[in-house]
């Protein structure tokens, strides 16, 4: 008996423990080399974050026009089923939206209001089970994600750290954007959650299951705690970002032209073979588009995702933390849409009128301001912003189109 516990402990020393330190080990070493004053600097930063974002000294005008309520329609049904109406009709939702998810994608459900809605109150208010991942800091590089799961088998991100170039007010206001445009982008629903520190270590501790000595995730949460948590270090505040199913890397080309060999090949791409054109048309333009609306242009292939949809690949804009409505410097000219010369008709005419009115940042200003699973207050410069980027962009194609011919710019 002595000699059989002896071998079983072996092979589990053998076969297990690696396992497990395989599975960690990313996590557990930067979990441990991160350094103090680095998440010191986090700490100021995010704590700036929360003073800037939820302020309480600014006064925001709420819309009321045909075309903004339009818009928050589906922010209106949320806004009923937090305050415990029409619940009879969200349950009916629910079940039309589950039996579409089973025969459709999150792209069509994404164009449906209702769904979309459901969508939005659920990330608000869904019940969390599970903690798939956390994802620790890393320097300047991950400012500790974490993947939940909700009891009806969604999941979703969440982010409540902010620092250097990373806020997690980026994917709300990016949402809001992309649905205030006609979802033409594909952004998933974010919204502003609060979640407690007990909350979260509550559900480490009922789904651990058992002991594991290389789960890391309860250090990083208290380095979280400590660097991230407002309210005497009790609460997180941050975004609920959606979660895509069947995500596919869909790498596409330079979104800015910063050098003289990165225009050549994005030139190469206008006047290039048929392989190249189909590249183009495949609604690439438009999302490149809308990075120059949140005035971040990341590498070739980082964070470029599509997903499948009528058996073609869409591709979506993901990980958007990183958008900047602050920084009025802005040069459309090294924009590689504006160098192309290609845009898709709806998307223009969407700018078009957006700029006609000059209005897409006041009505995301008021929209966030509006609703309570958004919660942000955005000062002035933040519309200003989005309305001088919406009017480079029309520059641009109305150059393109006067040059080349509508035709010949316009995608259909």
């Amino acid at each position: 008996l002595k000699s059989i516990t002896i071998i079983i402990f072996v092979f589990f020393l053998i076969v297990f423990v690696p396992t497990l330190i395989l599975e960690n080990y990313y996590y557990v070493i930067h979990t441990f080399y991160v350094k103090d004053e680095y998440l010191d600097n986090v700490r100021i930063l995010n704590d700036e974050r929360i003073k800037n974002y939820y302020r309480d000294d600014v006064n925001i005008e709420i819309l009321d026009t045909m075309e903004y309520r339009k818009i928050i329609e589906p922010f209106e049904m949320v806004n009923e089923w937090i305050e415990g109406k029409n619940l009879g009709k969200l349950k009916k939702i629910k079940e039309k939206c589950k039996m579409k998810s089973k025969i459709l994608t999150q792209l069509d459900i994404l164009k449906d209001n209702e769904c979309k809605a459901e969508w939005f109150h659920y990330l608000y208010t869904g019940k969390i089970i599970g903690i798939d991942e956390m994802f620790g800091f890393f320097e300047k590089n991950k400012l500790c994600g974490i993947i939940v799961e909700f009891e009806d088998g969604r999941k979703a991100i969440y982010k409540s750290c902010g620092a250097y170039n990373e806020f997690p007010e980026g994917e709300v206001l990016s949402s809001l954007l992309d649905h205030t445009m006609g979802s033409q982008n594909f952004v998933a629903p974010s919204v502003t959650r609060e979640i407690s520190v007990d909350e979260i270590r509550k559900i480490l501790e009922d789904t651990q299951g058992s002991v594991n000595i290389f789960d890391y995730r309860f250090t990083i949460l208290d380095q979280l705690k400590n660097t991230c948590a407002f309210k005497n270090k009790t609460m997180f505040i941050g975004s609920m970002i959606g979660w895509w199913d069947g995500l596919k890397k869909n790498p596409t080309f330079h979104k800015y032209a910063k050098t003289d060999e990165i225009k050549e090949k994005i030139l190469e791409l206008k006047y290039g073979t048929s392989e190249y054109i189909d590249r183009v048309t495949e609604g690439v333009t438009k999302n490149h588009a809308f990075y120059y609306l949140l005035q971040f242009f990341s590498s070739v292939g980082h964070n470029e995702f599509s997903v499948y949809h009528n058996q073609k690949l869409i591709n979506i804009a993901i990980d958007l933390d990183r958008a900047n409505f602050f920084d009025n410097e802005r040069n459309v000219n090294g924009l590689s849409v504006c160098i192309i010369c290609k845009i898709s008709k709806r998307y223009f005419e969407t700018l078009q009128n957006f700029n006609q009115r000059n209005n897409l940042g006041q009505i995301i200003q008021s929209v966030s301001y509006q609703y309570p699973f958004f919660n942000l207050k955005l000062p002035n410069i933040f519309a200003n912003n989005i309305n001088e980027r919406v009017f480079d962009l029309c520059q641009c194609f109305e150059q393109c189109i006067s040059e080349y011919g509508k035709q010949n710019v316009l995608l259909y």
